[in-house]
């Protein structure tokens, strides 16, 4: 064998587990940010398991510049209840309103709960619990506010006195080296988000005796988003 190509072999089997990752890596934006001209490359979103049936989640690898990112989506839906002490009636609200005269406090908090729901506020944490149990608490680098639409209440013989709100929200989470370095070493079995006013687990529960997890499958497409950004 020629001794030249002996040297290119030892490196391209240095770097072979690289490359797979990176040939591996499925990207679905390359832009510029305006504000700062550095280059944005996000990944794909992959689908992540939540504990509730109500609410969808995913995440992306995000890199504007040098920093990195972990953008993580969440879709939910809500109800939220008509404050008792408004003394709204639902059922001579539907009677006005068919004529042109209801409530328009309803109205109005329609518009409070679209604008609420799903607010993540700078600074509010992701904890991403690990296999090894230890636990990774990122932090949200801006607020980040939802779309959302919603439902007034109906009075349709059962009194539902709920607001229903379908939102999305995407917020990002930086990255430094330290996180990097445990998210890309090790499999993600969970994440907690929190929001204005509550939070939303990343799992799955198989069993109450067990802790949250969403399973090796997803740990595996978590730290692939991740690792498609270093």
């Amino acid at each position: 064998m020629n001794r030249a190509i002996l040297p290119l072999i030892a490196t391209l089997m240095l770097l072979g587990p690289s490359l797979t990752v990176a040939a591996e890596c499925k990207f679905s934006e390359e832009s510029v940010d305006p504000d700062s001209d550095k280059k944005i490359l996000a990944t794909k979103m992959v689908g992540i398991s939540t504990a509730m049936a109500t609410i969808n989640g995913y995440v992306q690898g995000v890199s504007i510049g040098e920093d990195k990112f972990l953008s993580v989506g969440l879709r939910a839906k809500n109800n939220y209840p008509i404050p008792p002490e408004l003394g709204i009636n639902l059922a001579e609200s539907s009677k006005r309103e068919e004529t042109g005269r209801y409530d328009p406090r309803l109205d109005t908090l329609l518009s409070q709960f679209e604008n609420d729901a799903l607010f993540v506020p700078a600074g509010s944490t992701l904890r991403i619990t690990m296999e090894d149990r230890s636990v990774v608490v990122l932090t949200a680098y801006k607020d980040k506010r939802s779309r959302s639409e919603g439902k007034k209440p109906q009075h349709d013989g059962n009194d539902s006195s709920n607001f229903f709100i379908k939102s999305q929200v995407q917020p990002l989470y930086a990255l430094n080296e330290d996180a990097l370095n445990v998210l890309t070493s090790r499999l993600a079995t969970s994440m907690r988000m929190e929001t204005n006013d509550r939070y939303y687990e990343f799992a799955s529960r198989m069993n109450v005796h067990y802790p949250l997890t969403w399973g090796k499958k997803n740990g595996q497409k978590f730290q692939e988003a991740v690792n498609c950004v270093l």
